[in-house]
């Protein structure tokens, strides 16, 4: 689930990126040059053992593993276009997630950055 949205230093509602995969992209808009994305696995008996990874497909080269205190994606000066930010957790005993949260993200250029 994801727990906090930030585009610019903004708080957006993020609830809408917890249901329908068929989401609208988040919206990246020129000024607003920081992206944080927080997130939490819904395992509550043992949190401290959950184990996270995440990974901004177009700009990242593999999955960044975090640990349960820091379940954070944070980008800066992200270049135009369309991303995908992938994210998944796993249970107390280490398994990962069948399913992954996708949030569609698009950054917008500002007007010296189009062609």
């Amino acid at each position: 689930m994801l727990t906090d949205v930030r585009v610019g230093g903004k708080a957006l509602p993020g609830g809408r990126f917890n249901g329908s995969p068929a989401t609208p992209p988040l919206t990246v808009y020129p000024g607003a040059n920081r992206l944080a994305i927080e997130f939490s696995a819904l395992d509550y008996s043992a949190p401290d053992r959950l184990s996270y990874a995440y990974m901004l497909e177009g700009y990242d080269a593999a999955l960044i593993e975090v640990d349960p205190t820091r379940r954070l994606a944070a980008y800066t000066n992200l270049s135009p276009g369309d991303y995908t930010l992938r994210l998944r957790g796993s249970n107390r005993s280490g398994t990962a997630a069948d399913i992954e949260r996708s949030v569609p993200i698009r950054v917008i250029g500002a007007w010296n950055q189009t062609p």
